[in-house]
């Protein structure tokens, strides 16, 4: 079947994927909690982009300098990533000419493979937007291999549980990969791709997967935006809901972290206090208005499906909750499979009885021609009373005897699989299901290894041991956590 690759060529085969793993380097750290394009969030300093294959084989690489336009290199990370102004202005291209680069790149359909992939296409996010092209954030799948190698490298969280991201130094370290020139985006960006390379064969990296932005940019018609919630009355087309409420609330919160990055004072705290109560009050506000819209639909949704589950519930997690008409169906189809197992059994059964007659057949046909070689071998030496035609035919109809048998067999074996026909549908008859098993919990852990799921499963057990018993099993402990 001919099938097109992801760049376009026809192939034999099933599509590839190509990959760009790419890095960059900053005039800053981000604040994540504000748009990629906001005042004050850091500018792209240096690119470096490695193209791979679908075979994980490099094919070429961009590594690209920003001349720096209306802002300058931030001393700390200049000290980190060894970039500074004189650099940047020397060897740098304007940004429009390394954002052509990094489209091209996007328009081969390749996936983005990065080591902490959120940080670095929020940068290109936030380059793209401010220069007014699309930011492609919500097109382009990407990989994020500092996210997909947890679980491999296994950096212990400071308070113990769990595993933290990886550092990239730790992730190489773990894989055995030196690191060229760390903290440059060409070094980390050729780390990164070992690393990929690394987790694919350990099959531990996951399919490239489109993320959507939290903050979009949406284009808003002055005449769309609402009337400010103090200028809002009564009886209006639109009065000031429990959303425009908590929208004035959040605004006001934002205001003032803004202006209170840190809490140091109990007066700092006081005003915080104030502004969680009415975080909280505003949030049950809208819960209760979605709750009150949403109850009366969830009733008749209820009751509809109290009256169909009643006879038929396909849902196969809840067996026990099968409706009247899937008893009578399962019992029916219990019995139909009952006789396919015990017809497919004396199949295999005259199968078995239909293998040993040939291979008794067989082992006549080969002494009847053990003896017709033996006579014809007396004959030749001038053995007389020998009747070579005699035992020849005797060797011939056993050699036929055998040919026959092992036909009735073949066919036997093939007749082992049985379906009943009739009815308006396709034949039914057994299928194979294969269930795992699990024959030893500790080496299948040992082979696993502590995942995130085992941990939750383990510690669910856990829950379920201590009610049960008043304590908890062996292995598991419980520690106080302050929080508010």
């Amino acid at each position: 079947m001919l099938a097109i690759s992801r760049d376009g060529e026809g192939m034999e085969g099933t599509s590839t994927m190509k990959y760009a793993v790419i890095d960059t380097e900053t005039s800053g750290l981000f604040d994540f909690s504000k748009p990629a394009e906001a005042d004050g969030q850091p500018r792209l300093a240096s690119l470096a982009i490695i193209l791979l294959d679908d075979a994980f084989v490099e094919t070429g690489r961009h590594d690209i300098f920003i001349k720096p336009d209306g802002w300058t290199m931030g001393t700390e990370a200049g000290s980190v990533n060894g970039l500074t102004n004189e650099i940047l202005n020397e060897r740098g291209i304007p940004i429009l000419s390394a954002l052509t680069v990094y489209n091209q790149i996007l328009d081969q359909d390749r996936a983005i493979v990065a080591f902490n992939a959120q940080f670095d296409t929020k940068v290109m996010r936030g380059e793209l937007r401010r220069a007014g092209l699309p930011d492609r954030f919500e097109t382009t799948p990407n990989i994020c291999v500092m996210r997909a190698s947890t679980d491999i490298v296994k950096a212990p969280k400071k308070s113990g549980s769990g595993y933290k991201f990886p550092k990239l130094s730790e992730a190489c370290a773990h894989f055995g990969i030196k690191i060229a020139e760390q903290h440059t985006a060409m070094g980390d960006a050729e780390a990164a791709a070992e690393v990929f390379r690394k987790l694919k064969a350990l099959g531990a990296c996951p399919d490239p997967e489109v993320h959507y932005a939290t903050n979009r940019p949406i284009p808003i018609k002055v005449e769309d935006l609402p009337a400010p919630v103090a200028s809002q009355t009564i009886g209006a087309n639109n009065p000031p809901g429990p959303i425009d409420y908590a929208r004035e609330t959040m605004e006001a919160i934002n205001k003032w972290m803004e202006d209170h990055p840190v809490i140091l004072t109990e007066a700092d705290a006081r005003e915080a206090k104030l502004l969680v109560d009415r975080s909280k009050s505003s949030l049950a506000e809208i819960e209760a208005e979605r709750d009150n819209k949403v109850r009366p639909l969830n009733e008749q949704v209820k009751q509809i499906n109290t009256e169909y589950k009643s006879y038929h519930n396909p849902d196969p997690k809840t067996p026990d909750k099968s409706g009247i008409y899937d008893k009578i169906a399962n019992e029916l189809r219990a019995r139909l499979e009952a006789f396919l197992i015990a017809e497919e059994n004396k199949r295999k059964a005259a199968a078995r009885e239909a293998e040993r007659i040939a291979q008794a057949a067989l082992g006549a046909a080969r002494e009847a021609e053990a003896k017709e070689r033996e006579a014809i071998e007396n004959a030749r030496v001038g053995e007389f009373g020998v009747n070579v035609a005699e035992v020849t035919r005797e060797a011939d109809t056993a050699f036929k005897a055998f040919t026959q048998a092992a036909r009735v067999a073949e066919i036997a074996q093939v007749d082992t699989r049985f379906k009943v026909g009739g009815g308006f549908l396709k034949p039914t008859g057994l299928r194979t299901n294969k269930v795992l098993v699990l024959n030893d919990v500790k080496a299948a852990i040992d082979a696993i290894g502590m995942t995130e799921k085992i941990r939750d499963a383990v510690l669910s057990s856990a829950r379920d041991y201590r009610k049960l018993r008043n304590e908890l099993p062996k292995g598991v402990s419980e520690v106080e956590e302050r929080v508010l």
